[in-house]
């Protein structure tokens, strides 16, 4: 991930809340060792931590992280700024999931490095993204070099909550909160990408707010693939049990069984296209698929509220499911013949 500090924190938008408390802390000079990142996936708590080690090691300021202006914002132009922001500081340790996990290896491996001695950083910088992804025998693991951190090292853990961490990695770190994107950023966000105001207002919904679900879905062929899934999911003949529709459903699981990263934006879109046609008839304005209105119009004919409320439950159990690590498969195949 490369990032421009020309800004500083003032790039990380709509997080006023955790930037004045990271800048504040960095002014005072009392910082703790390890920080907690929370919230959505696509709300910049992994460009804030790479942000917050280019503060602490920016030339331009002191030892407390801040310059003789009182600026807590990394220049961008000196060298350690550079090497941060291009992704190539030998201080500044980046571990993430391979294959949606984080093994007790990776973390070995870490341990290993903070043994020795900085290259060249005045604050070394670990941020381990989507912490959620490390099992348990990692995580205990991690939990040694939270109790035992190296000097002039900081942690900065990010994750989508605390319940999906252990207790005491939790307890050990201070919990910096990301709170979701309003829609109407994420609508303006995605406009001045170039996307089409009816489109952006569409995805500004779907993103749930996220910019970075937002750009995932802006730069798919989204359209062509809610085509894709609503052929899926609509009845072919209300009142007709056609076994070629549950072939169909089955290999629906299986092809998206085989696209990690569109599964969870996949249920979410299949979430909304049900609740839009429970809420049609009670009120159109509310409709997140505005450009199929008449569709979701003769579509909601077939159904039952209490249907539609059904099969919005069962996406939902399959969505905790996959976010608690269970075999992906299996929960699709599950979660398409319940619909």
């Amino acid at each position: 991930m490369t990032i421009n500090f020309a800004t500083g924190f003032s790039a990380i938008r709509n997080q006023e809340t955790a930037v004045r408390r990271l800048t504040g802390l960095l002014r005072s000079g009392n910082i703790p060792h390890a920080f907690l990142f929370t919230g959505i996936d696509g709300i910049g708590k992994k460009k804030t931590a790479l942000t917050f080690a280019g503060a602490l090691n920016c030339q331009r300021v002191d030892e407390q992280g801040v310059a003789e202006d009182d600026a807590v914002v990394p220049c961008g132009k000196c060298r350690p700024c550079k090497k941060i922001a291009s992704g190539h500081h030998p201080d500044i340790i980046v571990v993430a999931p391979e294959k949606s996990r984080i093994k007790i290896a990776a973390i070995r491996d870490l341990g290993r490095m903070l043994a020795v001695k900085p290259y060249e950083a005045r604050q070394r910088v670990v941020i381990i993204d989507q912490a959620q992804a490390m099992n348990p025998k990692a995580g205990n693991a991690l939990l040694k070099l939270l109790e035992e951190p190296p000097r002039k090292t900081f942690l900065i853990l990010t994750a989508g909550n605390t319940y999906s961490l252990l207790p005491t990695v939790v307890s050990r770190c201070q919990q910096v909160k990301f709170k979701p994107i309003p829609e109407h950023s994420v609508v303006t966000h995605l406009e001045k990408k170039g996307v089409p105001h009816e489109e952006a207002a569409i995805l500004g919904k779907l993103a749930n707010g996220s910019f970075g679900k937002a750009d995932s879905l802006a730069d798919t062929d989204w359209v062509n693939r809610r085509q894709w899934i609503l052929q899926v999911v609509e009845p072919q003949d209300a009142g007709k049990k056609d076994s070629g529709q549950a072939v169909l459903s089955l290999a629906f699981s299986e092809i998206l069984a085989r696209d990690r990263e569109a599964i969870l934006d996949t249920l979410e879109f299949m979430k909304s296209w049900f609740r839009d046609l429970a809420v049609v008839r009670a009120d159109s304005d509310r409709v997140v698929n505005k450009d199929q209105l008449d569709r979701i119009r003769q579509t909601a004919r077939r159904y039952r509220t209490p249907q539609l409320l059904s099969k919005i439950d069962v996406l939902e159990a399959a969505q905790k499911n996959i976010e608690a690590n269970a075999n992906i498969r299996l929960t699709l195949d599950v979660m398409m013949m319940n619909l």
